[in-house]
């Protein structure tokens, strides 16, 4: 089996902001090409440090987050460009760069960390876009004047664009168009055939029960501080989909 994209080693860490979130305690999960964990959280307390902790933005109090087989501390400044540029996430409605148009925002990563000729880059874009309910490609204008379900639209093409190797999804989908959750969830598994590795944090039932993610790991954010005491899946603390989903 190939090394795991993403790994967290016993970790324990609070969250960045001073806002309310459980921390994550003794946490350890390693997600392979193509697997997808599929975290259910509380959204009074939020999803907590899990997907910023993933990307390097956070550093655990204990334990070691690897992305790609290093640690994100042992990583130079240019390497950990390099691999936060190889990582897709799903802001919701934050993120934005509010100088800069939605288009611009979308292909920013992707002009910021490779050597892609732009229009290759903003073919793959309008393609996205098309695919996730935008025929007339990624709008135009400034985050604060673009539609809320266009906007929408455009950050889970921002997410998916570039083939990234980390996928996380870490808004609730509750509230979107059934056809841009479908159309997502489409996505999402075109991207774990091609290799991709998933973190989908949901507070949505319907997704947490639903068929379309076929998760092969399933987690639940419940405020406790440990992990539950099912048994371990290959590589991770967690069940997997057959089993009723681990607590931590």
């Amino acid at each position: 089996m190939p090394d795991p994209i993403v790994e967290f080693q016993s970790v324990t860490a609070a969250a960045a902001d001073a806002g309310p979130s459980a921390p994550l305690a003794d946490f350890s999960l390693a997600l392979h090409p193509g697997e997808l964990a599929l975290v259910r959280f509380d959204p009074r307390p939020g999803h907590g440090p899990l997907p910023d902790l993933a990307m390097g933005l956070l550093d655990p109090d204990r334990g070691t987050v690897r992305f790609q087989g290093e640690p994100w501390p042992s990583l130079r400044p240019d390497e950990v460009a390099r691999g936060r540029g190889q990582i897709g996430r799903l802001f919701g409605k934050r993120g934005w760069v509010y100088h800069l148009d939605v288009d611009e925002n979308v292909t920013l990563r992707a002009r910021h960390h490779t050597r892609r000729p732009v229009p290759e880059i903003e073919a793959e874009a309008h393609r996205l876009a098309v695919a996730l309910g935008l025929p007339g490609g990624i709008p135009t204008g400034r985050p604060g004047s673009v539609d809320p379900d266009h906007l929408q639209r455009s950050a889970c093409v921002r997410m998916l664009l570039g083939s990234p190797r980390l996928i996380i999804v870490d808004e609730p989908t509750a509230g979107l168009p059934p056809d841009l959750s479908d159309a997502l969830a489409a996505e999402v598994r075109a991207a774990r055939a091609a290799g991709a590795a998933v973190v989908w944090m949901t507070a949505d039932e319907r997704v947490w029960r639903g068929r379309a993610l076929h998760p092969t790991r399933r987690l639940e954010r419940s405020g406790h501080t440990h992990i539950d005491g099912a048994a371990a899946a290959p590589a991770a603390t967690a069940t997997t989909t057959a089993g009723p989903g681990a607590r931590f």
